[in-house]
């Protein structure tokens, strides 16, 4: 898959890990992402960082932390989905996770602009 082919909206499904209680495979639409294209370390390859905005089946409204990698020495249509595990989460849930990451300095520091 080339970067360019990664056109808005379009489809996602992905698995919960084996023995889950909940849906097997999550279905829905990125609506939405934005993406920073990083070099990796030289035998690594590199990596384009997303932050994606999906809307699932049922709804709910999600924002996933991903990223995709193009192994070293790989051709430039040979991106591949590299998070295996990710984090993504309902936004109100997000919401909270933030407001309580903001009283750590670090974290501040992290999304204060320049």
């Amino acid at each position: 898959m080339r970067i360019e082919d990664l056109k808005l909206p379009r489809p996602v499904r992905f698995k919960y890990p084996a023995g889950e209680t909940l849906e097997k495979i999550v279905k829905g639409q990125i609506l939405d992402e934005v993406r920073l294209r990083v070099g990796g370390t030289v035998s690594s390859g590199e990596y384009l960082d997303v932050i994606q905005y999906i809307k699932l089946d049922n709804g709910k409204e999600i924002i996933r932390f991903g990223y995709y990698k193009l192994k070293s020495g790989a051709k430039e249509d040979e991106w591949r989905w590299g998070s295996q595990t990710t984090l993504w989460d309902e936004i109100p849930n997000l919401k909270e996770l933030f407001a309580i990451a903001l009283t750590k300095s670090w974290f501040k520091d992290l999304i204060t602009p320049y």
